[in-house]
């Protein structure tokens, strides 16, 4: 037998799929959907007219929240009966032509956070419950609906009630996710929570530096006079230095100490002057495709492979970028590492390996110096972060029996990329293009103790952005604090 509250568990139900087909706008329908229920559960004398003019009940919320996971359900169950994805699926039924219900469900509980009588963490349970009950292929439609109303989501009162509620979930879903075959929608997601949270947030900065110690790369027995897929004698001593150096990229913390940090370098030499002696074969892997999405798979470590592998250019610029980042570790290390500090004898044979890997990585085509380029200005923002994370993201001591409040803000330095080396394989056009009157142009170097200028490419741009040091101090000039006489402001504009 049915309760009262699920009888009005229904009624919601079948109220927000009414207002859903509707054609008013959503807040409009969300507005008409919260009277309705809200009366229905009141005797006809104390019926609220519309529009609600007080906040809602904890009980009220409870019979909204219910309802509206009811005509969730209902909306996904029916497009998995029609066999469409719960992100696309539109009502047959329907005499006009609609848009979506699930994204148009979703439009009108994210209304609610615009009441002030509303219920705010409406949209973040329904998201929630909608992802818990989705699969990986229409989880990547939710989160199209998510970045297009990631402004709307990550201010005001939506974000102070659905912030943790959009973490947790997402942490839910990437430990669903493979990071082989779903490695977009991860990136995805991530950028995402970046953009949902501040910066300062603790549950993205890592400020320990943990490394990620349990991603280990397999290495084979190989016998001595083994062949590869070609026929030819493996080097069983060079098979074994490659593949082991995974090892020490994983804890870079442990590769600083004496002993382990001269045979990293040691093997990391021998690896450079192993891709010198082999000619490189440009792979589809590395062609430039910005409309096509690569498989990210991990390192295939068997030993017949090995010679295929040296000569892949999509391949050995992914190691050459894997090694880079590694050595950047050990220069920046984290707030747990500061004990490992690189001495200075370390330091200069690190920049002289490290030029030899660029030096690599600027002639493994396609367009070489250009990703080597961008591959430098990585790390450089790196390199800020790395420096915020350890002096200054300390999070407030805990006082008075106050919880401790996040990282201070960071204001990320201003920071000109260097100009990318012009690639001979590109036509002489595009590099036309970036020179201005012949000359290219280069960011003008700032004077002691004060700001680096923005260069933006046109004279008219740097003019613009470089008036004021930032937005604010822009309007505070005294240049604006001028009222016009009525004669000048009824003067005809100039002609022109």
């Amino acid at each position: 037998m049915t309760s009262e509250f699920e009888a009005l568990v229904e009624n919601a139900r079948d109220i927000f799929l009414q207002e859903l087909a509707s054609t008013a706008g959503a807040l409009e329908a969300v507005r008409t959907a919260f009277v309705r229920i809200v009366n229905a559960a009141l005797p006809e004398d104390k019926r609220t007219p519309f529009p609600l003019q007080r906040h809602l009940t904890a009980d009220e919320k409870t019979l909204i929240d219910q309802g509206a996971r009811a005509a969730l359900a209902s909306l996904t169950a029916a497009a998995l009966q029609g066999g469409a994805p719960a992100m696309e699926w539109r009502n047959p039924d329907s005499a006009t032509e609609t848009p979506p219900a699930v994204p148009r469900f979703l439009d009108m509980a994210l209304q609610t956070t615009e009441l002030k009588w509303g219920d705010s963490a409406l949209v973040f349970s329904l998201l929630e419950n909608l992802v818990e009950t989705s699969t990986i292929r229409d989880c990547s439609g939710v989160f199209t609906w998510l970045e297009e109303h990631a402004d709307a989501l990550g201010g005001g009162r939506a974000r102070a009630a659905g912030q943790y509620n959009m973490l947790r979930m997402c942490n839910q879903l990437l430990r669903r996710l493979s990071k082989g075959h779903d490695a977009v929608l991860c990136g995805r997601i991530l950028i995402f929570l970046a953009r949902l949270l501040p910066l300062s947030d603790r549950s993205g900065l890592n400020p320990a530096g943990v490394y990620n110690l349990s991603n280990i790369t397999p290495v084979e027995e190989v016998e001595e006079g083994a062949t590869d897929s070609n026929g030819d004698p493996i080097d069983v001593a060079f098979y074994r230095r490659f593949w082991g150096l995974q090892s020490v990229f994983q804890n870079p913390a442990e590769a600083m100490k004496p002993g382990p940090w001269s045979k990293a370098l040691g093997d990391l030499k021998a690896v450079i002057a192993e891709f010198q002696k082999l000619k490189t074969i440009a792979a589809a892997s590395s062609a430039p495709d910005a409309n096509r999405e690569l498989p990210a798979v991990k390192y295939l470590s068997s030993s017949k492979l090995m010679r295929l592998q040296l000569q892949d250019a999509g391949f050995r610029r992914q190691w050459l970028t894997q090694a880079l980042i590694f050595l950047h570790c050990c220069t920046h290390p984290g707030r747990s590492e500061k004990g490992a500090a690189l001495k200075p004898r370390q330091s200069e044979e690190l920049e002289g390996v490290e030029g030899a890997l660029f030096k690599q990585l600027e002639a493994t085509p396609e367009r070489g110096a250009e990703f080597a380029a961008a591959v430098r200005a990585v790390l450089q923002d790196e390199t800020s972060w790395s420096l915020w994370k350890n002096t200054v993201a300390m999070p407030v001591v805990q006082q008075n029996n106050q919880k401790p409040e996040n990282c201070t803000s960071f204001e990320r330095p201003l920071y000109v990329p260097p100009p990318a080396a012009a690639d001979p394989a590109e036509p002489p056009a595009k590099r036309q293009a970036a020179r201005a009157g012949g000359v290219t142009r280069q960011p003008p170097t700032p004077a002691p103790g004060q700001r680096q200028r923005l260069w933006l490419g046109t004279p008219d741009l740097d003019r613009l952005w470089n008036q004021a040091p930032n937005n604010m101090a822009g309007l505070r000039v005294d240049e604006r604090k001028h009222l016009p006489t009525l004669r000048e402001f009824m003067a005809p504009p100039p002609p022109g």
